[in-house]
């Protein structure tokens, strides 16, 4: 699925989206609830309404696992689909730190290639 940024002004924030650059497309990388999860421009996997974006291409990757809490859909890979992947990434967690880079990697070329993050 890709997606380009068409504002920098998100309607659940009072501060401009700062870590993205305005009409560049972006990979979503899964979905969660109402929000897209994106590799921002400096290197985060953070969570994005998607209001700020158009779709460029619906298309959802055939890897991506499906589920379902309430009403809200959540969609990734398998490896971040586990219960606490997240918090585990963002506490700075090897294990998780290592199973998110190798799957965007891996799984992710486009984005992989067009940061750069062989360099």
């Amino acid at each position: 699925m890709l997606v380009k940024l068409i504002t920098l002004q998100s309607p659940d924030r009072d501060e401009p989206l700062q870590t993205l650059t305005l009409w560049r497309s972006y990979e979503v990388l899964a979905l969660e609830g109402d929000w897209y999860r994106l590799l921002n421009d400096e290197d985060g996997p953070y969570l994005y309404v998607p209001s700020c974006f158009e779709v460029i291409d619906p298309s959802e990757p055939d890897f991506w696992v499906e589920q379902w809490f309430e009403d809200e859909r959540y969609a990734s890979p398998p490896e971040w689909a586990e219960s606490g992947f997240w918090e585990d990434f963002f506490e700075d967690d090897p294990a998780a730190l290592q199973a998110f880079w190798s799957t965007l990697r891996r799984r992710y070329p486009r984005t992989w290639q067009e940061r750069g993050l062989d360099e």
